[in-house]
């Protein structure tokens, strides 16, 4: 029996005689990446190509994040990026899915939680999708339905409407506007069934397509973003984000670079910049370099050399309003705030009035705002100081909105005073209908800043009308004694309390009793101890007693013998 056991093993190292070598060539080519050797001395080292050394660095990856190994250290370790390292892991995720479809058993073994493992496997599908391929390509290589693929579509693009425009994402998932507005209302409406936009949605939708055409024709009529924002009263983002779109458009549809720069008169330079910008980005989305290819009408070569030049778009900075670099304006004289306060009320702020005053534009801008508050906090009205400095009166509102006033105690900041009762009841009814902030500040014409005070405001009254229905001390007092006997559930429908609220009460009742034993247990260890001092005073004491008795009586003892021996 052993005879044909070692035989059977013979026959198998003799078809696999690599097996016991690779891994202990993947174990040795570990140990040479932690040490700091390079690539390619371990490539001509070790006599492999590039894409396996590739394949190797991925295998040893998982087997670290399985190790429960911080992805910062597998990165440094295997000199990988932590953007790679988490690809990798999403990677064999969705492909252990794909084979035997165990969310558990994955869980257990990346120590996540099975809500992760699907939201992982669902934004793969969501990149598989954008990337071109078909619901039943998709729904075959992920050994799902394609029901559920539409599904997972649908509640991708409910999730990335929070952050993109709908046009954006109907190009990326194939789709017409209108059936992203569909996905959206069956969403929120409970029948999902329902095949026509309600008056609300279509009415959203020709809004939008109606400002898209406007915007454009302003635009090829040569004026500036900022002047098109102005007269049709929304943001400048918004149109910059709309010509942005049909420029990529245009580019897909086979137009030449020289074309695109003379219809939205913007420089040919300038043009190419926005175009590899949005490459980028794109890239960094998970879109293919086909695909890029096909929609900038670039060949694959060219892409590959924007993203070589910008070391790929993982490194691409998308920056926010936090993270942009503040300017102090103490650095600006007196006699050059004048200077400045004087000539912004001539000419427009420009790269070429800094230069002439030697100031950097955004400080020239830090310099009139402060100006700005400073009259106001003097008295002046609002629609004086911003006569005074040429300015639109909901610009002056919005730097009021955004400044710190704790140097302008006489200003107060009235923001929905700015919005007419109507206005404000619209926008109530648009956050209701689970609108984003984008959204309604693009169809209502109102600044986002204003957007977000309603929103603001909404949430603060909806916390005060919570606090008017808190638990009771009677109520607690019988949830309390209802814990022992009745599970979360049985007690929230008994109390009419949240289950979450008798969670929350059941954690402070233990804590309160652990606060109780304790004082408990301190209470009777300083009564014993207590009860000892006293112990042994009395000890004390008595034997001072016993001390005396005995001095007195030695002292006595000699008196005793003398009159004995004279008797």
């Amino acid at each position: 029996m052993e005879e044909a056991h070692k035989s059977k093993k013979r026959k198998i190292d003799e078809l696999y005689p690599t097996r016991d070598l690779k891994e202990k060539r993947d174990q040795a080519i570990y140990r040479e990446l932690i040490s700091g050797q390079l690539e390619k001395d371990i490539m001509n080292k070790y006599q492999i190509s590039r894409e396996r050394l590739s394949t190797t660095k991925k295998k040893l990856a998982i087997q670290e994040i399985i190790g429960q190994k911080s992805q910062k250290t597998i990165a440094y370790r295997l000199k990988l990026t932590v953007s790679q390292v988490r690809k990798y892991r999403n990677d064999y995720i969705y492909t252990a899915l794909a084979k035997n479809g165990e969310i558990a058993a994955l869980a257990a073994e990346f120590q996540m939680s099975e809500k992760q493992i699907l939201q992982i496997r669902n934004k793969r599908i969501a990149t598989e999708l954008i990337k071109g391929s078909s619901l039943t390509e998709v729904a075959k290589d992920s050994q799902l339905s394609v029901n559920k693929i539409r599904s997972i579509r649908n509640e991708q693009i409910i999730e990335r409407l929070k952050e993109q425009h709908p046009e954006e994402i109907a190009r990326d998932f194939n789709l017409s506007m209108e059936q992203v507005f569909l996905i959206k209302q069956r969403s929120l409406e409970s029948n999902s069934k329902t095949k026509e936009l309600s008056p609300a949605n279509k009415n959203l939708l020709d809004q939008l397509e109606e400002r898209k055409a406007k915007v454009l024709s302003l635009l090829e009529e040569s004026k500036t973003t900022k002047a098109v924002a102005q007269e049709l009263m929304i943001s400048q983002r918004a149109v910059i984000d709309i010509r942005n779109r049909e420029i990529e458009k245009s580019f897909e549809a086979g137009q030449t670079g020289q074309e695109i720069s003379q219809r939205f008169h913007i420089g040919i330079e300038e043009l190419y910049r926005l175009r590899d910008v949005r490459l980028l980005i794109q890239s960094d989305q998970g879109k293919t370099s086909s695909l890029l290819s096909k929609r900038f009408n670039v060949s694959l070569s060219r892409v590959g050399s924007i993203l070589c030049r910008n070391n790929a778009s993982s490194k691409l900075d998308h920056t926010t309003a936090s993270s942009r670099k503040t300017f102090d304006i103490s650095v600006v004289s007196d006699e050059t705030r004048q200077e400045i306060l004087k000539r912004i009320k001539e000419t427009k702020i420009t790269k070429a009035l800094g230069k002439e005053l030697g100031v950097i534009v955004p400080l020239i801008y830090k310099v009139r705002n402060y100006g700005i508050l400073t009259k106001l906090n003097s008295g002046e009205s609002t629609q004086a100081v911003a006569e005074e400095f040429k300015m639109d009166i909901k610009n002056v509102r919005e730097v009021i909105f955004l400044a710190n006033l704790a140097e302008f105690p006489n200003i107060k900041r009235r923001t929905l005073d700015y919005l007419t009762p109507e206005q404000v009841q619209t926008v109530r009814n648009c956050l209701n209908r689970k609108m984003t902030i984008r959204e309604i500040s693009e169809v209502l014409g109102i600044k986002d800043s204003l957007v977000r005070c309603v929103q603001t405001k909404m949430k603060s009254q909806k916390g005060t009308i919570k606090m008017k229905h808190r638990v009771t001390k009677e109520q607690k007092k019988q949830i309390m004694q209802d814990l022992n006997h009745m599970t979360p559930f049985v007690n929230s429908s008994k109390s009419g309390v949240s289950e979450s609220t008798i969670r929350v009460l059941a954690t402070r009742f233990e804590e309160i009793k652990g606060r109780e034993i304790q004082e408990r247990r301190k209470t009777a260890k300083m009564k014993a101890l207590q009860k000892m001092d006293e112990l042994l005073t009395k000890v004390k004491e008595e034997a001072k007693i016993r001390n005396i008795q005995q001095i007195i009586q030695k002292e006595k003892m000699p008196k005793t013998k003398l009159m004995t021996q004279r008797e």
